[in-house]
């Protein structure tokens, strides 16, 4: 069974070890290049994550709260409410990332002839971001119901089960522009899987509320 701080502290490890993975597979595909790249793109990645997850922590005591009190309606509002607030959220930062590339890879130390060949591929490994916002509020969904098992459940499908195997061989059939592809693929399936889990759960939280009438 995974709990609400054992789902968290499971889903730091494993970015750790994702992040490591893309770092050290952009330098054995793409060489200094791609590597240097890889390194201002997870800086980049990792600066634009942090309001997401400030935004998910006022999220829980919302859910939480109403959970426990079987407000189910106010959960469902809730849930609609920060999603749509984290794609917003999200959008401030993806667009201006994929307008403005070439600039935001020099104010991290890139050199423009290495920002030059490997722009489009920063763009590609930047692609889903505004769905995260979806991503963090649907992990933080079933950590705040109390089900750290599903919110578990999605991380280590995302970060182990998936991500892993997949930087592992598709670079192998595709080389270096699997290693720039990889986690969008992976992570816009994972936004699919997760989606739908909450919307099951919401469902069967109405199920509930009409049963109890």
């Amino acid at each position: 069974m995974f709990s609400v701080g054992s789902s968290a502290m499971m889903m730091q490890l494993l970015f750790m070890i994702q992040q490591t993975m893309l770092y050290k597979m952009a330098f054995k595909y793409g060489g200094d290049t791609n590597g240097i790249l890889m390194a201002a793109s997870l800086r980049v990645y990792a600066f634009s994550f942090i309001p997401l997850w400030g935004m998910s922590q006022g999220l829980q005591p919302v859910v939480g709260t109403n959970f426990g009190a079987k407000q189910f309606d106010r959960v469902r509002q809730g849930m609609k409410v920060f999603s749509i607030g984290g794609l917003v959220l999200a959008a401030i930062f993806w667009l201006p990332s994929l307008l403005f590339s070439s600039q935001l890879l020099s104010l991290f130390g890139v050199e423009a002839s290495i920002i030059a060949q490997g722009v489009g591929n920063f763009r590609l490994f930047y692609s889903v971001f505004i769905l995260y916002g979806v991503m963090v509020m649907t992990i933080t969904f079933f950590q705040s119901i109390g089900n750290g098992k599903k919110a578990g459940m999605i991380v280590m499908l995302r970060q182990l089960f998936l991500f892993v195997p997949a930087m592992i061989f598709l670079p192998m059939a595709f080389g270096i522009k699997a290693v720039w592809f990889t986690q969008p693929l992976v992570d816009f399936i994972m936004i699919v899987v997760g989606i739908a889990m909450m919307a099951k759960e919401l469902k069967n939280m109405s199920q509930s509320s009409l049963d109890t009438k």
